[in-house]
């Protein structure tokens, strides 16, 4: 007999009959279902907002009949699902019993994202690195910051990424008389963005949802404290509750940045330290073939 093997899925599918060390899922269009056929065990990793719907801004799969559906399918025939962060670990418990979900996140290079040799003396700098898109909130992030410019001066805030609200944001920048405290970097190439991290303060991410946040984990493993919303891997990787708000609280999320600025020389050795234990990618790659080595064995 052929040895058993695990099908690694999305919720909306995918499957495969071997692992390989490069390549832990693979994507087609029907995963849970043909690892049913085929009886294999599969395992289904939650990646985005298939959990949610925030028809405000058009994100979510939940707000789609037939996409609630296929996801509710997929994580009923799934052996394992898993989630790359606590929170949305939580949200998963809704929908799948505790015993088939497990927490595995995705994992960072950490020989890429690692502290600076030198800090640098730079002004205080706030750093974000998102899709400029309505899921990421950056109006939220702007409107805190004027709150946090306006009792700090030497305050800065530098957005890194591009998406089709910048002409919006960049004009919100202005109004709020940011213009000088704030700088839209673009696109910034992946392999350079450490040297972007190293150079900041602090990290901060707004989103309205995260499925985990690596560009959070990129920036703690480059030594950063990070500060944000309620969501994904921030409240882990934050070293208190003050520095994370609910999503959209500007208020709340200001003073969660003004603490970073104020003290972030004490507060990243948390999200550095956890960065290291828990997200690095050999850490993060044995823990996904230990699961699947799991079911293999069923």
């Amino acid at each position: 007999m052929a040895p058993r093997s695990a099908c690694g899925a999305r919720p909306w599918g995918c499957s495969f009959r071997s692992i390989k060390e490069k390549d832990l899922t693979s994507y087609t269009p029907s995963g849970p279902p043909n690892g049913r056929l085929l009886r294999v065990p599969t395992l289904v990793s939650l990646a985005g907002g298939e959990l949610v719907a925030l028809p405000a801004i058009s994100y979510g799969d939940q707000r789609m009949p037939w996409e609630r559906l296929k996801i509710r399918a997929s994580l009923r025939l799934a052996s394992t699902v898993t989630a790359g962060s606590r929170s949305l670990l939580q949200l998963a418990q809704r929908h799948v019993p505790t015993t088939r979900l497990k927490l595995a996140p995705l994992g960072v290079d950490l020989d890429l994202f690692k502290p600076a040799a030198q800090k640098p003396q730079s002004p205080q700098t706030l750093v974000h690195v998102a899709t400029l898109t309505p899921v990421k909130d950056q109006v939220t992030l702007l409107r805190a910051f004027r709150l946090v410019n306006a009792k700090n001066p030497h305050a800065r805030l530098d957005i890194v990424g591009d998406g089709p609200l910048r002409p919006e944001l960049v004009r919100l920048a202005e109004h709020l008389g940011l213009a000088d405290a704030v700088r839209f970097r673009g696109e910034v190439d992946h392999a350079a963005l450490p040297s972007v991290y190293q150079a900041g303060s602090g990290f901060v991410l707004t989103s309205r949802h995260e499925a985990q946040g690596m560009v959070a984990i990129e920036a703690a493993a480059c030594g950063l404290p990070v500060a944000g919303t309620r969501v994904g891997v921030i409240p882990e990787l934050a070293n208190s509750p003050d520095v994370v708000a609910a999503v959209g609280a500007v208020d709340a999320l200001a003073v969660g940045l003004a603490i970073t600025l104020e003290s972030h020389d004490n507060r990243g050795g948390h999200a550095l330290e956890l960065a290291r234990n828990e997200y690095g990618l050999a850490t993060c790659t044995t823990r996904f073939r230990d699961l699947y080595t799991e079911l293999i064995a069923r």
